[in-house]
């Protein structure tokens, strides 16, 4: 079923009382995805009627193993299989574009899948499988997908690939983790095109030369306004990232998604789904979604100072982001997003 949805909360009052205005357009989207979240709950509510077991078309994709450290290329797409926000990655391979090929059509033809729901549902890969309405709900793991960065809303059969596209399938609980819109783990997309807006109140030098080996083509440089901008990387401190209600509202998961960080008294202070509070962190990166274009988030590089700017570009790359919704450094090492207390 579809996996890029708002469930309750994804709107809110904003610090600061401030709200993003939002588009009825873009509205009108959110609101969609809430129809779908809701349809896929009530089919799982029913305890598994209409499971039909699959194991893909039977014929295998001629997949090679991907190398993290580079987009697919044009006539390739990627598939990453993972498990608790890629701290264990069961699948990284690429494989050539064939016509018609869908999320579903590639997950199958390269590894072992049970659907369900007359093939339209992901019930287990590789022989993990939902656990959704065995256990108690604050246990139940699932399957959740993205591409290029972003939730898809319809369904995995449903879902036409293009070539240069990577997908990640990740198995992770439900609780505090139904929507998560956005994430960083096929950089450079969803920033590679377009140009976006480099909003930064820094020099902006380092920042350029980042962006180019990452394969991000950056377009004006801006300071940080009243308005939060379309289609940017945005680079602060946390003092900084203060003095900004938009950004400070996103951040919070006002605006879609969840909060990861805590910006509050020059500080990054991680934050887990379920609320508990983690290590402060020298800088993060992840994405933000924006309502008014839920297909182009914000790219948010974040740090408690300048001097800490360099250490965390040097640490995002797009292998070291991969199968990742976001990244920190805490004590100069790499921490995936969401924390939690291994």
């Amino acid at each position: 079923m579809a996996r890029r949805s708002a469930g309750s909360g994804f709107r809110g009052t904003t610090m600061l009382q401030c709200r993003t205005t939002v588009t009825k357009a873009s509205r009108l989207r959110l609101e969609r995805r809430v129809a779908l979240w809701l349809q896929r709950f009530v089919l799982l509510l029913l305890g598994g009627l209409l499971l039909l077991p699959g194991c893909g078309s039977g014929e295998q994709a001629r997949t090679a193993p991907a190398d993290p450290g580079r987009p697919p290329l044009a006539d390739e797409v990627r598939l990453v299989v993972s498990r608790d926000f890629g701290r264990q990655i069961m699948t990284d391979v690429t494989a050539p574009v064939t016509k018609d090929i869908t999320v579903m059509r590639l997950l199958a033809e390269s590894v072992e899948v049970e659907t369900a729901y007359g093939g339209g549902f992901v019930k287990a890969i590789a022989g993990v499988a939902s656990t959704h309405g065995s256990v108690a709900e604050t246990n139940a793991e699932d399957w959740f997908y993205w591409v290029d960065g972003l939730m898809a809303d319809v369904g995995a059969a449903d879902f036409k690939l293009r070539g240069g596209q990577t997908v990640w399938w990740d198995y992770h609980a439900w609780a505090d983790a139904m929507y998560l819109p956005t994430a960083i783990f096929a950089l450079p997309a969803p920033w590679a095109d377009g140009e976006p807006l480099l909003v930064t109140n820094q020099a902006d030098a380092a920042v350029r030369a980042w962006a180019e080996d990452a394969g991000v083509s950056l377009g004006a440089t801006v300071p940080f306004g009243r308005k939060a901008p379309h289609q940017a990387v945005v680079v602060a401190t946390a003092a900084e990232a203060e003095a900004v209600p938009w950004l400070m509202s996103r951040l919070a998961g006002h605006d879609g998604g969840v909060e990861l960080v805590t910006v509050a008294s020059g500080r990054l202070v991680l934050q887990a789904l379920d609320g508990s509070t983690g290590p402060d962190a020298s800088g993060v990166c992840l994405a933000l979604p924006d309502p008014d274009d839920m297909d182009m988030p914000l790219l948010v590089l974040l740090v408690t100072s300048e001097e800490d700017l360099g250490p965390l570009l040097e640490t995002v790359t797009p292998a070291s982001v991969s199968a990742r919704l976001g990244i920190a450094l805490v004590d100069g090492k790499p921490v995936p997003l969401p924390w939690r207390a291994d």
